[in-house]
């Protein structure tokens, strides 16, 4: 299994918008693509409770999905729903870091 962490910045429009809706309206993509994406286990979006909520330098956000091994989120980058969630979050996020690991 491979886990897959995305580490993300707010966006100024996610402050305006409200941290709990954006993390909702993020989270609500994600999970659309369980079960329409093969390979993927599951997908969501969590605050990071670890810095402050406020956009600036810090990894405000994470998108944490694990896969079922490497070729899935090989995969899973090209489909057009992973596409789609990631043009959606644009405007709310910035700095993307990722962390990807094997158990």
């Amino acid at each position: 299994m491979l886990k897959h962490l995305v580490l993300w910045t707010l966006t100024e429009k996610a402050e305006a918008e409200g941290l709990p809706q954006t993390v909702a309206k993020l989270n609500a993509s994600a999970q659309n693509m369980v079960g329409k994406i093969p390979g993927l286990i599951t997908s969501r979006v969590y605050r990071n409770t670890a810095v402050p909520d406020a956009p600036g330098e810090f990894r405000n956000l994470v998108f944490y999905s694990e896969f079922e091994n490497t070729g899935a989120l090989a995969a899973y980058q090209e489909t057009p729903l992973h596409r789609a969630h990631r043009e959606m979050a644009a405007s709310y996020v910035r700095n993307r870091e990722t962390i990807d690991f094997e158990i």
